[in-house]
């Protein structure tokens, strides 16, 4: 079998029959994104309720992202073709990734295509990398993959401006998670004490 964008596509329509599409299902993560997306277009949402308050520290820069079209598109609509978008993506990258690994093999891209096709539970983004919904964990993981193929591909000056993006993307996702995650406001660490004292 050759890695070509037919076999792709047959690998990533199995892998949705696989693991289904679970957008907005109870017990699932997109349960936190439906609030957290209704309270970026709508701050004024959920008055007082405790976790709306920690949305704006939520260290995921997708969710700002998806709030945009989600003011005029059903917000369950949107998920499900972005589902589908993210898994041809994860696909591809870890075909991109397999690639630069083994440099003219094809068993290796179509490997690393049934690979993931098959939803691996690594340990790893908690399992949340190829999933019944859209995540932001496979969303980064697809271009932690596109960045490490560019690097060992030795085809950096090609990659420049995409590998560029990765990389800040990553930076403004790690940073943003540090700053939510020690307090850090506006260049200063805020005063952190235990409740009750």
């Amino acid at each position: 079998m050759r890695a070509t964008p037919g076999a792709l596509l047959v690998i990533w329509a199995a892998s949705i029959a696989l693991t289904g599409l679970s957008i907005g299902a109870p017990g699932r993560n997109n349960e936190l994104h439906f609030p957290l997306v209704q309270v970026l277009n709508d701050p004024a949402l959920y008055p007082g309720d405790p976790f709306a308050a920690t949305l704006a520290g939520y260290a995921s820069m997708v969710w700002p992202l998806v709030a945009i079209p989600a003011r005029w598109i059903e917000l369950q609509w949107l998920l499900i073709p972005l589902a589908v978008l993210e898994r041809l993506l994860v696909l591809w990258a870890g075909g991109r990734l397999a690639r630069a690994l083994a440099p003219g093999s094809d068993l290796a891209v179509i490997g690393a295509w049934i690979l993931f096709a098959g939803a691996p539970r690594p340990l790893v983004g908690a399992g949340t990398i190829v999933t019944g919904e859209f995540e932001q964990t496979g969303v980064a993981v697809a271009l932690f993959m596109l960045a490490a193929a560019a690097l060992l591909e030795d085809q950096l000056e090609r990659w420049k401006g995409r590998f560029t993006s990765v990389a800040a993307i990553g930076a403004l996702m790690i940073g943003r998670g540090a700053a939510t995650r020690w307090g850090i406001r506006g260049g200063c660490l805020a005063q952190r004490t235990p409740a009750g004292r």
